[in-house]
């Protein structure tokens, strides 16, 4: 009866064990994912011959391939984003490149772009190619201090508008 009970303690103690290391292999955290940047211009009626200021909006619909919800802001956060525009036919874009900080899915940023449109530009729609480079952290293993961080860059499109209304000399 001895030998059952040290067989029994000793299956029991090696089931407890092996609970333990799971548990503390899940209990590290690894997280993964990625910001998902997008660009946004509401109010994107440019007049011919005439200057004009474009409200850019950078936000951010992030994704978390794997790991808890509390560790999302982390992995999809997009860190020291800078934006540089180029214009497309008559629209030439006056701004160089800026930088707007860290765009995290709660927080969307905005930059300012100034652009002229040549006088005799037809009137139609157009496209802006926006520029946006950052940094991020792609994976969190916790229990072992891993960060893997990455630096990105993409491109965005902004439709605009030149409208037809009247011009004067």
């Amino acid at each position: 009866m001895t030998n059952r009970r040290t067989v029994a303690l000793v299956v029991g103690a090696l089931l407890a064990v092996s609970l333990v290391g799971v548990t503390v292999v899940a209990g590290q955290g690894i997280v993964t994912g990625e910001p998902r940047l997008n660009v946004d211009a509401p109010d994107a009626t440019l007049t011919p011959g005439a200057p004009a200021e474009l409200e850019l909006q950078v936000s951010n619909d992030g994704q978390v391939s794997l790991g808890s919800p509390e560790q999302r802001d982390v992995v999809t956060a997009a860190r020291n984003v800078r934006v540089e525009a180029e214009g497309e036919g008559p629209i030439e874009v006056e701004t160089n490149r800026q930088s707007i900080g860290t765009v995290s899915e709660n927080e969307p940023r905005s930059a300012s772009i100034e652009l002229s449109v040549t006088g005799d530009a037809d009137p139609g729609e157009y496209e802006i190619d926006v520029e946006l480079r950052y940094k991020h952290t792609s994976r969190i293993e916790q229990g072992a201090g891993v960060l893997n961080e990455r630096r990105r860059t993409v491109t965005r499109t902004v439709d605009v508008e030149v409208d037809d209304g009247p011009r004067f000399d």
